[in-house]
């Protein structure tokens, strides 16, 4: 039932990623919800040793295969990133650099942010999250050329 519905969503909306407060389907968005927090408890529990009978019950090879057929999203703050990291990969292709302007809110503001985690990764203190992916993040950003630090009185935008 929740993954009909799902399918009809993707349909209409062109993606997986109900919000869980869909005024529209409530039930649909917990349920995707609910999808998303069973998948990083299989996450851990395989991490932890634990066998695929340990978490069948939670999610169910069935289930995780169709959904990810119809492609949804299992890490919402992964793929944001990616999608940032791409919307940079065409600008530097479209201007010849990284130096994405402050006017531009989305993409500036992500790029802004990139730095103050990499800044932040350095001193040691950055968010933990960000940290275990850092390594593999600033490696994609440098293949773009990312400007890490500004030089002092300039400014992107």
């Amino acid at each position: 039932m929740n993954y009909n519905a799902l399918v009809a969503y993707k349909k209409k909306y062109g993606h997986c990623l109900v919000p869980q407060g869909f005024s529209e389907n409530p039930i649909l968005g917990n349920w995707v919800f609910s999808q998303r927090v069973a998948y990083k408890e299989l996450r851990k529990s395989i991490g932890n040793g634990k066998t695929v009978i340990e978490w069948s019950s939670r999610m169910i090879k069935a289930r995780f295969e169709k959904l990810n057929e119809l492609g949804f999203v299992w890490d919402v703050k992964e793929d944001s990133w990616e999608m940032n990291y791409n919307a940079l990969v065409a600008y530097e292709k479209k201007y010849g650099h990284c130096l994405v302007p402050k006017k531009n809110k989305a993409l500036g503001g992500w790029v802004d942010k990139q730095r103050g985690m990499y800044k932040k990764f350095h001193e040691g203190g950055p968010k933990k999250e960000w940290a275990l992916k850092a390594e593999g993040r600033i490696k994609k950003l440098n293949k773009v050329e990312f400007v890490w630090k500004l030089k002092r009185g300039r400014r992107s935008g």
